[in-house]
């Protein structure tokens, strides 16, 4: 009960969504007569979540129905509900499908490249075709075997190179970002060179690939 008013607490303080197995956990932190809403995903895949509330006598921060990307054994602030006056309660639907993409792009940092990232840069003999695709990935990326699935599946023809393979293919996956105007010292992957144009800084993963296999397939 928060002091000055009636809190009809119609849901758990903390809860799992229908089974027992199911992995987000919701959890309500009450400080200063407001509640935060945090979703803590249990699973290796991003969730999208949605909770829809109703409200008496309060406000949710993020509207009545929200929905946010939880990512991968990570945690999200749904919303943050506060008291408008007078008698005051709130319940709440919850609903999650699994995200198409491993890992929300919004969520992740960029990966630094520790085994890589110190070699000195010199010029290869490998080479980027004029036409065609080539996906520069990375042992242990998410993203990246989406992106190679997706091609798969859609019968897109594309060369991986993955560049945990040996110091020659890494060499040159910094020299192609470098003389395409890239200069950190670490980078999210995968890079993917579409007709010989090098995207390195790709948010919206998913739109990307179905744009680019509309005009590539086989």
């Amino acid at each position: 009960m928060i002091k000055g008013f009636l809190l009809t607490i119609l849901v758990g303080f903390t809860q799992f969504i229908a089974a027992q197995n199911n992995p987000i956990e919701l959890n309500e932190v009450t400080s200063e007569g407001k509640i935060t809403i945090e979703a803590k995903n249990s699973s290796d895949q991003a969730i999208d979540l949605t909770l829809t509330f109703t409200l008496q006598g309060m406000e949710s921060s993020n509207g009545k129905v929200v929905t946010k990307t939880v990512p991968a054994h990570g945690t999200t602030t749904m919303s943050v509900l506060s008291r408008k006056g007078g008698p005051a309660s709130y319940s709440y639907k919850s609903s999650y499908r699994m995200s198409q993409i491993m890992d929300d792009a919004a969520a992740m940092p960029e990966e630094p490249l520790d085994d890589v990232k110190n070699y000195k840069s010199q010029d290869v003999t490998l080479d980027i075709p004029e036409k065609g695709i080539v996906v520069f990935s990375k042992r242990g990326c998410g993203r990246c075997t989406y992106t190679t699935k997706y091609f798969d599946e859609k019968g897109v023809p594309y060369k991986e190179l993955n560049i945990s393979d040996d110091k020659k293919t890494s060499d040159f996956f910094w020299s192609t970002l470098r003389k395409n105007g890239f200069a950190n010292g670490s980078v999210q992957t995968p890079v993917i060179v579409v007709d010989g144009k090098v995207n390195y800084k790709i948010r919206d993963l998913k739109g990307f690939l179905e744009e680019t296999a509309k005009s590539h397939k086989k």
